[in-house]
């Protein structure tokens, strides 16, 4: 799995070319820079599910891969789209030393071998075409009967960090990445036209118009977490705070860069991002520390104890309703409330620094649940389409270029809706219940 990337020194700030089969002919130029990833940072993580697998598909003969679970929540190929429940420690896109671990890269690889047949015809197809066609004169080109459409098309229109996981859209037409990529844009633009918080330096809203109704044609996503509770006098105290947030308007304002951490501000900053969410559901305090009980359970959550947090020893699973779609957003606000997530290496979460942050499996944060408008496609160019026939029927030396469809998606009366019941933590929390 070594990945080789070429530059030209030529050309100052050129983006690096990654190389592949296609680039076996190529020639290096003089002031050319390769670099070779001989050692690639791997994500094992994609390797303990069956990406071509239903998560309700229980029986190990059927999907692939033994009992490996499944990760596809829902898939409509008409609409061109798949829900899946990613995987902890699994980037959604290449990182620059590994094409190939990643949520776009194996759905990709699975849907072209449960595929294979269809699009080894397709392509037989293509190129039987092209071959008769160069004998013949441009009248061709004006059939109906035309391949516009990749073969094989796999985009993921939204952000999902490495190591959260959750309810995660995989684009699988053109078209339905464009139509996501909007509702994404649309959503977080409104929200910040209808109003942000106050600068009263809490970072709390009483104003809640902005998410009592989910309105139509916007996405909903809710997301589940554990955050730690810490005080060095009274845990009661903090979780009485936490608890005083629910069905509370959160807002910071993000500094804009990048890499981590991010910082987040409660004070209205010029030129700094709003950052708005909903504290929808607080659940019961639960210790990690004193009774054997709680040891076990601090162990399961941290991998050690010496990990967690100093003065934490309460966690509480939280759930939000994301407003905005800022870079690190529930981590960074959470923990700028005093409330880190559970496993955050970054914000405050946990003592641990040894494995980085991108290498943290532990984070306890999930997209439990998503809603978006079901798609109708239609063509943009119809009427225009029509009046052209109109025209040539009444005046046959009519010439004018003829207008090809032009397929968009635009937003229906009719919702998808999709919730997670648990995360890779709720088991823990039941057996720590139960042990009570």
């Amino acid at each position: 799995r070594r990945c080789a990337q070429r530059s030209s020194s030529l050309a100052l700030g050129a983006k690096p070319i990654r190389l592949d089969v296609q680039n076996l002919t190529s020639v290096m130029a003089e002031g050319d820079y390769l670099r070779v990833h001989h050692s690639p940072r791997r994500f094992p993580a994609v390797s303990k599910v069956d990406w071509g697998k239903n998560i309700l598909d229980l029986d190990e003969n059927i999907g692939g891969k033994n009992n490996i679970p499944g990760v596809i929540v829902q898939e409509d190929t008409e609409k061109g789209y798949i829900v899946l429940n990613k995987p902890p420690g699994v980037p959604v896109h290449p990182t620059v030393d590994n094409l190939l671990e990643n949520v776009a890269g194996c759905i990709g690889r699975s849907l072209l071998d449960r595929n294979r047949d269809q699009l080894e015809g397709k392509m037989l197809e293509l190129s039987l075409g092209a071959k008769s066609n160069s004998t013949r004169t441009n009248t061709y080109n004006n059939k109906e009967h035309k391949y516009d459409d990749e073969l094989l098309y796999v985009v993921t229109p939204q952000r999902l960090d490495q190591n959260t996981s959750g309810l995660f859209v995989v684009a699988t037409k053109k078209q339905f990445a464009s139509y996501y990529a909007k509702l994404l844009r649309t959503k977080t633009d409104t929200i910040i036209q209808q109003g942000v918080a106050g600068e009263d330096g809490s970072g709390r809203e009483t104003k809640l118009s902005l998410t009592n109704e989910n309105k139509q044609g916007q996405i909903k996503k809710k997301y589940r977490c554990l955050v730690c509770i810490i005080s060095k006098d009274s845990a009661t105290d903090e979780f009485d705070r936490l608890l005083s947030l629910e069905n509370s308007l959160v807002t910071h304002y993000l500094e804009k860069g990048f890499g981590a951490p991010r910082t987040f501000s409660s004070m209205r900053t010029e030129d700094w991002l709003p950052c708005l969410l909903k504290i929808t559901d607080v659940g019961k305090a639960i210790p990690v520390d004193g009774s054997a009980a709680s040891r076990k359970l601090c162990t399961a959550i941290w991998g050690d104890c010496d990990e967690k947090p100093d003065n934490c020893s309460v966690i509480v699973q939280v759930e939000v309703e994301l407003l905005t779609g800022r870079t690190h957003q529930i981590r960074g606000q959470m923990s700028s409330l005093g409330f880190p997530l559970c496993g955050d290496n970054v914000y405050g979460g946990t003592t641990s620094r040894d494995t980085g942050y991108v290498n943290s499996d532990m984070l306890a944060l999930q997209c439990c649940e998503l809603q978006f408008p079901d798609p109708d496609y239609e063509d943009s160019n119809a009427a225009e389409i029509e009046k052209e026939k109109k025209i040539r029927a009444l005046n046959p030396a009519y010439r004018k270029k003829h207008k090809k469809k032009k397929i968009k998606a635009v937003c229906s009366k009719r919702s998808n809706s999709f919730r997670l019941d648990g995360a890779w933590w709720t088991h823990l929390l039941e057996e720590r219940s139960g042990l009570d």
